[in-house]
């Protein structure tokens, strides 16, 4: 897993370095939030934990900028502050902050804080990208999404039409239904998707 620290404290940036990097973590720190955006995306974090007081860019600008952007927007945003009133923690909440820590905390508890927050990315992750394999799978058959999933568990068109008690050939006329209907450039580009969807793929009806 992969986390950045953006935070101008040396002492705790290095501190936190350290300790991420102990329990196998591959850490990124920044001292500042100058251009913090492509450092983020040459780095594509899974975590983001970031002071909001930073010199050149604030950590709402950079929030701002993170959840515009497709490579990073998924990261988990995670604010280390000494500031904790209301209407701050609204104010990165609304932006899209996931979290908000106040110092001084222990190590423990921001682990905890990553741990909740990483968990719920997960389940929403996977709740949006069901939905979006759903629709995108939504014209083919019954027998085509059957065949897809067994293709996505590294079936050949034998052992599918063993499975499915239907001949190789019909199979075989199925794959080429389902290439054309998601468009794909040919038998490899279909096999890649399958296998790369197969947990997904048998969760669809």
């Amino acid at each position: 897993m992969k986390i950045v620290i953006i935070e101008d404290s040396n002492s705790l940036r290095e501190n936190l370095h350290e300790l991420f990097a102990l329990k196998g973590y591959n850490v990124l720190s920044l001292p500042t939030g100058h251009e913090a955006i492509d450092k983020l995306i040459n780095f594509s974090p899974d975590i983001i934990l970031c002071d909001i007081l930073l010199p050149g860019k604030d950590g709402y600008q950079i929030l701002a900028e993170v959840r515009k952007n497709d490579e990073l927007k998924k990261a988990v945003f995670i604010f280390i502050t000494a500031k904790s009133d209301s209407v701050q923690i609204r104010e990165g909440m609304n932006l899209g902050a996931d979290d908000y820590l106040t110092k001084p905390f222990s190590f423990d508890d921001l682990m905890a804080a990553i741990k909740t927050r990483v968990d719920r990315h997960s389940v929403l992750n996977n709740t949006e990208n069901n939905q979006i394999l759903g629709e995108k799978l939504k014209n083919l058959t019954r027998k085509e999404r059957e065949i897809i999933k067994l293709i996505g568990r590294s079936y050949s068109s034998v052992e599918i039409s063993k499975e499915l008690f239907i001949s190789k050939k019909t199979v075989d006329n199925h794959r080429n239904n389902i290439i054309k209907k998601l468009n794909f450039r040919g038998k490899l580009s279909l096999v890649k998707f399958a296998l790369g969807n197969s947990r997904e793929l048998s969760e669809i009806s």
